[in-house]
């Protein structure tokens, strides 16, 4: 025997198999601490989980956002059996808005029977301040109304769709103002730890911030499950007359997570079933059964203990862990028994001592290579830049780690406490395949290469033809609301995958109208802006940033995005400007009425057109996308 092998025997014997009560007693302390570690264990389907802290893209949006706002909300799509805008169906709308409103932890609700209707009939830019009509309107006219949703550059293709069958109702959270600062802390925090300014006491603060922004995570991820539910608990009552789907990041979000937790415990059980079945067949002793699934369940428990003290959160990427960890901890727990029953055949006359003495150190080196292998594969997805492939490589590699340790651990101080097992190694299996397959490979090796060779060459082309994409919607099966409520709204409300796309205009922000060339001729009495004296304002500069240049720059990009064939809807003051110039009988705005009509815009109507598509402060206009995720012709 080699002096290594010899030296790790007796070390293995001295520690392990001499003090079995004391390892056993080290080894339930620690399983202990880490199942109170395992009360962290989260799962998650934030954006916290999909990116790195660091990368400009997230940083770019948390930019857009604090900006130009952003709205906590689902969408819930209504396709009647009749029309839409018949009156029965216009009041079952109003019911389920009342209802949708009713909940608790719901700000708001939006149909199509609040927004502002323009062109039912026309109104004049002048009227805008004072003649704003909705469908709730007494005398509103339906088929005008009806018109001018099939037709509006604003209203088609997001709150109704084109053939005007479905419609869209926005419910609104309320904006969760204490997450917001304490992500701006958190982030304000990050950014001087990466760059080495943080002081000690911003790095107490910093890990007391992380603290609370997951405890505040944690308790509004029990909330939104919570609106969630009983919004589908409202959509229920409406089924009978109307199809209806959820849609929206917090309901995917929320769904998700209940998914992982399915994942969970499918693969976890699958498995578990499935190897005791083998183990059952392969082994037959009870033994052979109990103390593999003994050590898969001291790793799997383990292993939580680790992600829940790491702060690692499992998401759709690893949520297959616990199978992989059974699979990779049975492995080994196989090798160990079939070493073991090899020796016990050969050495019939050998205590049971001497046989695990000898299992364990035959098979340390071979698993132990083993495991390193698996954990060179795993290890590579930590060089990725996504955070959830990152922390699904870390996972692993723990996990490959913890598995090693306790399989090795535990096979040997528990099998120590048993009997001496009765030989069954001798016995033949009733199908020998490996012997079957041995003696093919001796007798078919000219075969076996050639059929290789071919595979092979069909590889090759199959590599050549790789597409790398990253569909969201086939991430899911077409029998859930999830994908179908996604694909409802891909095709009919205007897509799913949100884009945003900023312009920097350099010229000046504000450019005050040439009195010359944008005063009102003397003779010019029907010119409708006679009644606005702009100039009044002088401390109102904004309304001279909207300018004919910019508008022409912002509408030529408008109508570039919406050729995109993979775009859906885009907003953007463009879109506002196609409305404004049809009530201007299709005349374009010069510097003088686009800034009268900023100055006589209702404050809710300028909030709802111009303030999530304008930062006039910094010289910007924002075009909202929303990509069809389910365009086979999309490129991402």
């Amino acid at each position: 025997m080699k002096p290594t092998q010899s030296l790790t025997e007796g070390l293995f014997n001295r520690i392990v198999l001499k003090h079995p009560k004391i390892v056993l007693i080290a080894i339930f302390i620690f399983i202990a601490f880490m199942s109170y570690q395992a009360k962290n264990f989260r799962l998650d389907a934030s954006a916290d989980t999909l990116i790195l802290e660091d990368d400009q893209d997230l940083r770019n949006t948390r930019d857009v956002i604090k900006r130009y706002g952003e709205q906590n909300f689902v969408v819930v799509t209504y396709t009647p059996k009749v029309d839409v805008f018949s009156p029965k169906t216009l009041g079952r709308i109003a019911q389920l808005q009342d209802d949708l409103s009713a909940l608790e932890g719901v700000s708001s609700v939006l149909s199509l029977l609040d927004v502002p209707l323009l062109e039912s009939p026309p109104i004049p830019l002048k009227e805008l301040a004072t003649n704003i009509i909705t469908l709730r309107s007494p005398k509103v006219d339906l088929v005008l109304a009806k018109i001018e949703f099939q037709n509006s550059p604003i209203y088609q293709n997001m709150i109704v769709s084109p053939d005007l069958k479905t419609t869209a109702l926005q419910v609104l959270f309320p904006v969760d103002q204490a997450a917001k600062d304490l992500l701006e802390k958190r982030t304000t925090l990050r950014d001087k730890k990466r760059a080495g300014t943080l002081s000690p006491e911003e790095k107490k603060e910093l890990l007391q911030v992380q603290a609370n922004f997951q405890k505040h995570n944690d308790a509004m991820k029990v909330v939104r499950h919570r609106n969630i539910t009983q919004i589908r608990a409202v959509m229920d009552g409406y089924r009978t007359d109307s199809e209806l789907f959820l849609g929206g990041v917090s309901m995917i979000a929320d769904d998700l997570i209940t998914f992982i937790k399915k994942d969970l415990k499918l693969f976890g059980i699958g498995v578990l079933f499935f190897l005791i079945l083998i183990l059952k067949i392969i082994f037959g002793r009870t033994r052979w059964i109990v103390i593999p699934l003994l050590c898969c369940f001291c790793s799997t428990l383990a292993m939580a203990g680790f992600l829940g003290l790491f702060g690692w959160e499992v998401t759709v990427i690893s949520s297959n862990f616990v199978s992989l960890q059974l699979i990779i901890t049975m492995a080994m727990t196989i090798h160990l028994i079939v070493r073991y029953r090899e020796l016990e055949e050969a050495q019939p006359e050998a205590t049971n001592e001497a046989l695990i003495s000898q299992s364990v150190v035959a098979m340390f080196k071979p698993c132990l290579y083993a495991a390193l292998t698996t954990i060179a594969g795993f290890a590579s997805l930590v060089m990725s830049n996504i955070l959830p492939v990152i922390n699904f490589g870390w996972m692993m590699i723990a996990g490959i780690t913890v598995s090693l340790l306790l399989t090795f651990l535990i096979f040997p101080v528990v099998l120590i406490f048993l009997d001496k097992a009765v030989s069954e190694a001798s016995k033949k299996p009733t199908f020998p395949l490996t012997t079957i397959l041995a003696n093919f490979t001796a007798q078919r090796g000219t075969l076996i290469i050639v059929s290789s060779g071919i595979a092979f060459l069909f590889s090759l082309v199959g590599i050549s033809r790789l597409i790398v994409e990253n569909s969201f919607i086939d991430y899911f099966k077409k029998s859930t609301e999830i994908y179908q409520g996604m694909k409802l709204i891909d095709q009919n409300l205007g897509g799913t995958t949100p884009l945003d796309v900023i312009i920097n205009f350099d010229t000046p922000n504000n450019t005050a109208p040439d009195p010359v060339t944008n005063t009102p001729a003397p003779n010019d009495e029907g010119d409708e802006f006679d009644d606005f004296d702009e100039f009044e304002d002088a401390e109102n500069a904004d309304k001279y940033w909207f300018t004919e240049d910019k508008m022409a720059q912002i509408k030529k990009i408008q109508v570039y995005l919406d050729g995109i064939p993979e775009t859906g809807k885009v907003l953007s003051l463009g879109t506002m400007l196609q409305v404004a110039e049809k009530l201007n009988d299709g005349k374009v705005l010069d510097n003088f009425e686009l800034a009268v009509l900023y100055e006589k815009l209702p404050p809710d109507i300028r909030a709802l057109i111009l303030t999530p598509y304008v930062s006039i402060a910094d010289n910007q206009a924002r075009f909202a996308i929303r990509v069809r995720d389910s365009e086979p012709t999309l490129k991402r």
